[in-house]
């Protein structure tokens, strides 16, 4: 069937004689018949008449043997062509008009409308335009119950020709008539049959641009819903790192305020006991007072440079004699500072409740 659509007769009947071989040793001569019937339709293209023959008569016994008319019917056809070819077309006819009876007779309408118009011819070609007619005419009732409108324009045509041989022009006229209009309805209906196929591929051809369209529209929508998907997550994750170093800021800001708070706090706390102990200091050193009535004239500068001094004065009278020492202590600030108490108790116990007027014992007696 390949090399048959092909047009390779010659290797189409290769395969067809082998297929009938392979068929004839499995006893299936169903089979048999049909590739017989293939392979002298082969040899009758191929111009050799005589084995066209052969392999007709061949699937003609094998289909008689079994009762399969189809094949039967065929395998007659293909002789009566084979017989008109050789130019014996009152045999041809016979076996045309067999085939046609046995198609007839096993009811196979598509068949039998199908060889009647071959019968036909034949007919026409000894000039029995009658029976020719007769035939023709069956074929074109038989085509048109079928709904074959190209067979039964073409059986128009051929019985315009019976008519022209037959001499009757006007009725070969007439049948021309049906087979053009026959022939115009089925243009149109080719036309419109195209136009419609044509309106239905651009309609096709349209829906699919349309939906190609659609796709890469979605796909760019899914593109650019990914794309701001991804953004969207890339600027939370941002205002999340954000936030937490906000809130880590805030939490060590916090940490330090209160670190700030509490130094402050034990600042102001130190601040407000060396204050206090500035006030100690204060009243330990002698008032402007005390200079006044010890000395008649006097006065005190005393600039600390920090809250408390290292440096003090120390005044007293005792007896006739004033006793009078600036120091300078070791350091400054607030162990200056214990230090300038210190010495200015000790002073007076050494020159007021030890009785020591000698400035050299006394300060022998301090250092120690």
């Amino acid at each position: 069937l390949v090399y048959k659509s092909l047009a390779d007769t010659i290797q189409s009947l290769k395969y067809q004689m082998e297929a009938a071989d392979i068929f004839k040793k499995l006893d299936n001569k169903k089979g048999y018949s049909n590739c017989c019937n293939a392979a002298g339709q082969s040899f009758f293209e191929l111009d050799s008449i005589d084995k066209a023959m052969e392999y007709f008569s061949l699937a003609e016994v094998a289909a008689k043997s079994t009762g399969y008319t189809t094949a039967l019917a065929d395998s007659k056809m293909g002789v009566a062509l084979c017989l008109a070819s050789k130019g014996e077309s009152a045999k041809a006819a016979l076996y045309a008009a067999d085939a046609v009876s046995i198609m007839k007779s096993a009811d196979n309408e598509y068949e039998y409308n199908e060889l009647l118009p071959a019968l036909s011819a034949f007919y026409l070609i000894e000039r029995k335009y009658a029976l020719a007619d007769s035939a023709i005419q069956e074929a074109i009732a038989g085509t048109h119950k079928l709904s074959l409108a190209d067979a039964r324009k073409n059986n128009y045509l051929h019985r315009a020709k019976i008519y022209e041989a037959w001499g009757k022009p006007l009725a070969a006229l007439n049948q021309y008539k049906w087979y053009q209009q026959l022939k115009d309805s089925l243009l149109n209906e080719s036309k419109e049959r195209s136009i419609r196929e044509m309106e239905v591929a651009y309609n096709k051809e349209k829906t699919d641009n349309e939906l190609s369209r659609l796709q890469k529209k979605n796909e760019m929508q899914n593109i650019l819903v990914i794309a701001v998907s991804i953004a969207l997550t890339m600027l939370l994750l941002l205002l999340l790192m954000q936030y937490k170093n906000i809130r880590k800021r805030q939490k060590i800001n916090e940490e330090l305020t209160l670190q700030k708070n509490i130094i402050e706090e034990k600042n102001k706390n130190i601040t407000d006991s060396i204050n206090y102990a500035k006030k100690i200091q204060a009243a330990l050193l002698p008032h402007a007072d005390d200079f006044e009535t010890t000395l008649r004239q006097g006065f005190v500068m005393f600039r600390p440079k920090d809250i408390v001094s290292g440096d003090f004065i120390w005044l007293t009278q005792k007896n006739e004699y004033a006793f009078l020492a600036t120091a300078d202590c070791t350091g400054h600030g607030v162990p200056g500072g214990f230090m300038s108490m210190l010495g200015s108790s000790f002073l007076s116990e050494i020159i007021i409740e030890k009785n020591i007027s000698e400035p050299a014992t006394a300060l022998n007696m301090l250092r120690d």
